[in-house]
């Protein structure tokens, strides 16, 4: 695989702050008309002109002519920088909305003081002075051919360099327009403009040095290696876990369980031939003061001569004293009539017992039933169907589970439940079950839920770690997908174990305080070594600003870092 490597080296030219696309000087000495220098400014091309004034200078003081310079910016659309020492220069140039470069500050004046050259006399730059000025620019400055290679790594990757002309030529971009000074006619003057020239030089270097370190910037963009990730990761989400724990893929959770039921009624639409016995419930009574045993299938007979039978032997128990009072003794049991039919469909009666008939019990026991008989049929009638009942069953079912999920929901604040929880349902309570007789079937179904919630951000940082740990990765933000299956509570009820399929974009992760160590100072050629050689960097771009900067900066705060993982 070829990875593609850069670093570019933009250059601004500009001596302001802002970032304009060429610049001119004008060096002005101190007997220039202000006609010939605004000739000078109208005839510029450049978007930026820069001024420098000389303390002395006749045109500085002058408000009107800064009153023509603004004028002309505005028809225009060029900058104006003036660069001087003389505060009342300074307060003009700030208060027509020019920038200051460097000098003097400016101050609150009299508007008379305008006009009134310093005390001081101050002997302008020569023209000599002004081409050796030049020439050291030009030395400083020269053009850097452009350079594009082609390298192979350790790991036989490829690494292209694209490495932009660095330095303009100066007549193109940067332009210097020194007037041609007042013929002087004191011979002993001469000499006195070589030695300012000289020092107008070294002020001249001395503020390129302060420019140089006030201005210098690098600003350093990195584009990491990137790779798209697709694998599950295994996840236990504990209710007795404290913190996330990496080395056993643990994440806390809060255990919440929840309860609901519903019911309804609903037609039976089944038809058959039904030879059915009706059946209900009886109390048996014994006032004797001994238990009595009955064996199944033992009569009971009502007053209209209808007989039912209880379905399995029971023991009556005897009877009791309380407070002087006999209290029979008493037990419930199901009864079935003897012969099918409607007719046996009776309502609450009394009934004693045909087998002890003759005997001292016969009307010591006896039995009485608070409810009809019920349920006896012979001929095609009306029953629950089987799909009657998988029907009903199957919507109860499944407005159970969605009030457990929502209740369970209803407690999460904000974590994360899997939607895939087992609800348990319990068996419906119906009045008749399929194929059994009845005009409606009614059915209620309950069912319950337990499980563990989560905060999802805590999957992330545990996925982080994963990263990390396995390949010095990182994720890019906003590029990661997460889907769960496979929930399984244990028996405690404590732990949720989880498959989490994670789909993401990773980058390697860059050691930025390492760069900005090892950057620093570092010359053009030598930025393009040390980046091709840092295997976690797809590619890399460094812009050195202004147009005079030739390397990265020592002072980290001029170095402006960026990770980009668009």
């Amino acid at each position: 695989m070829w990875y593609n490597f850069s670093v570019i080296i933009r250059v601004h030219y500009s001596l302001s702050v802002s970032n304009v696309a060429n610049t001119k000087i004008i060096n002005i000495q101190k007997d220039d008309s202000f006609a010939d220098v605004f000739d000078a400014f109208k005839n510029a091309t450049a978007e930026e002109v820069i001024f420098i004034f000389p303390k002395g200078s006749k045109i500085a003081r002058q408000e009107n002519n800064f009153n023509v310079l603004k004028e002309e910016t505005e028809k225009t659309g060029k900058i104006i920088s003036i660069m001087t020492n003389d505060p009342i220069v300074a307060d003009l140039a700030a208060s027509h909305g020019m920038t200051i470069i460097s000098g003097a500050e400016p101050k609150t004046i009299k508007s008379d003081d305008y006009e009134r050259p310093e005390p001081e006399e101050i002997a302008s730059i020569t023209l000599a002075s002004a081409r050796l000025q030049k020439k050291v620019v030009r030395d400083i400055f020269t053009e850097e051919p452009e350079v594009n290679l082609e390298v192979k790594s350790e790991k036989e990757k490829s690494v292209d360099l694209d490495i932009a002309k660095v330095w303009a030529p100066r007549s193109e971009n940067h332009e210097e327009i020194f007037l041609k000074p007042q013929k002087r006619t004191s011979h002993g003057s001469g000499k006195r403009k070589k030695l300012i020239g000289f020092a107008g030089v070294g002020v001249l270097l001395a503020l390129l040095a302060i420019l140089y370190g006030v201005l210098a910037r690098a600003d350093i963009i990195i584009k990491p290696q990137i790779q798209n990730l697709n694998f599950p990761l295994t996840i236990n989400a504990s209710s007795t876990a404290a913190a996330i724990s990496p080395e056993f893929n643990k994440i806390p959770g809060q255990s919440i369980s929840a309860q609901a039921e519903a019911g309804d009624t609903f037609p039976a639409t089944g038809f058959k031939n039904v030879v059915q016995k009706a059946s209900g419930e009886i109390i048996i009574y014994n006032q004797t003061p001994l238990e009595q045993r009955l064996v199944a299938t033992t009569r009971f007979e009502s007053p209209a001569g209808f007989i039912f039978r209880i379905p399995a032997t029971i023991t009556v128990p005897g009877s009791t004293k309380q407070g002087g009072r006999v209290v029979p003794g008493s037990i419930e049991s199901a009864v079935f009539a003897d012969r099918a039919g409607a007719e046996y469909n009776i309502g609450p009666a009394r009934f004693t017992v045909p087998g002890l008939k003759g005997t001292s019990k016969y009307g010591e026991f006896y039995a009485t039933a608070n409810q009809p008989m019920t349920g006896g049929l012979v001929g095609p009638s009306k029953v629950v169907s089987e799909s009657d009942f998988v029907k009903a069953q199957e919507e109860l079912t499944k407005t159970v589970r969605e009030k457990v999920i929502n209740s369970l929901a209803g407690q999460v604040n904000g974590l994360k439940i899997l939607d895939s929880i087992d609800v348990k349902i319990d068996d419906p309570a119906v009045n008749a079950k399929a194929g059994e007789v009845a005009e409606e079937l009614k059915m209620t179904v309950r069912g319950s839920a337990q499980t563990i919630a989560f905060r999802e951000t805590d999957v992330i940082e545990l996925v982080k770690s994963y990263l990390t740990k396995n390949g010095n990765l990182e994720i890019v933000e906003k590029k990661i997908a997460i889907s769960y299956r496979l929930p399984a509570l244990d028996s405690s009820g404590k732990t949720l174990s989880f498959t989490a399929d994670i789909a993401l974009t990773a980058a390697s992760r860059i050691d930025t305080a390492k760069i900005l160590k090892e950057a620093a100072g570092l010359e053009e050629d030598q930025i393009r070594v040390y980046f091709r050689n840092i295997k976690e960097i797809g590619s890399a771009r460094v812009n050195l600003s202004p147009f005079w900067v030739r390397k990265i900066p020592t002072n980290p705060a001029k170095i402006h870092l960026r990770i980009d993982t668009d």
